[in-house]
């Protein structure tokens, strides 16, 4: 069985209504991760929030990835960031 096909049932009872609840959780491998931010370009020394988001195999979004560690490194030349002088921005510069 493929880890994205593995589900549990998960059950839980409340004693004081009587009730019980089930649901099912997938559990799947991490196939992709996206890293979301609010804007198009970021500036050195200035802190933004940045989101990183996990995807299976098949397109779906996991909920959280709380509990994983991840080490960080830009490389110069990445395809995916790109290191742009200030001197070469449209933005406004302040003297």
């Amino acid at each position: 069985m493929r880890p994205s096909n593995i589900l549990n049932l998960i059950t839980a009872y409340d004693k004081n209504s009587y009730e019980t609840l089930r649901s099912e959780a997938k559990i799947a491998r991490v196939h992709s991760l996206a890293l979301e931010v609010r804007y198009k370009q970021i500036t050195v020394d200035t802190k933004y929030k940045l989101k990183l988001v996990g995807y299976d195999d098949q397109g779906n979004r996991f909920s959280t990835l709380d509990g994983f560690q991840f080490d960080w490194k830009i490389e110069r030349g990445s395809e995916i960031v790109h290191i742009v002088q200030a001197k070469d921005t449209n933005s406004a510069q302040i003297t």
